[in-house]
């Protein structure tokens, strides 16, 4: 009887090690820069038979684009000038004020190339709208995203 089942356990790992198996996975939407799945290992009839550990997967290539608004702290503020007049008309221009601080509400529009890493350099524009009712504020250049 051992025997037999020695040679029956044999047959079936030879008929195991000599199939071809092929993998299906069910679908899923990169839409993140990571996404974490968890690969599982299901019968004929769709039920899991083993859930194996999580795996991360980055996804890298393309152009990307990331919207962003909040609040923004600028440290170059505004000058304000008026003119000075005598009765011959404008004599010269007179500092007001000087802001250090700029207190506004924006948003930045990032786009980007992934590349598959946590550390990201891409071109923003975006629009500010201050907080003291002062002129609307435009921004464009690099980021590290």
């Amino acid at each position: 009887m051992i025997i037999n089942n020695v040679n029956n356990g044999v047959d079936y790992y030879n008929k195991v090690h000599n199939c071809k198996f092929e993998v299906y996975t069910d679908a899923e939407q990169l839409n993140d820069d990571q996404i974490t799945i968890t690969p599982k290992l299901k019968n004929a009839k769709g039920h899991i038979i083993k859930e194996y550990n999580p795996v991360k997967i980055k996804t890298y290539g393309g152009w990307k684009v990331d919207f962003s608004s909040g609040y923004l702290l600028s440290f170059k503020g505004d000058e304000n000038y008026t003119n000075l007049y005598d009765t011959s008309g404008i004599i010269g221009v007179q500092k007001n004020r000087s802001d250090n601080l700029k207190h506004s509400i924006g948003a930045l529009l990032n786009a980007y190339s992934r590349n598959g890493k946590d550390f990201n350099v891409g071109l923003s524009v975006g629009v500010s709208l201050p907080t003291d009712g002062t002129n609307i504020g435009f921004f464009w250049g690099v980021s590290a995203l």
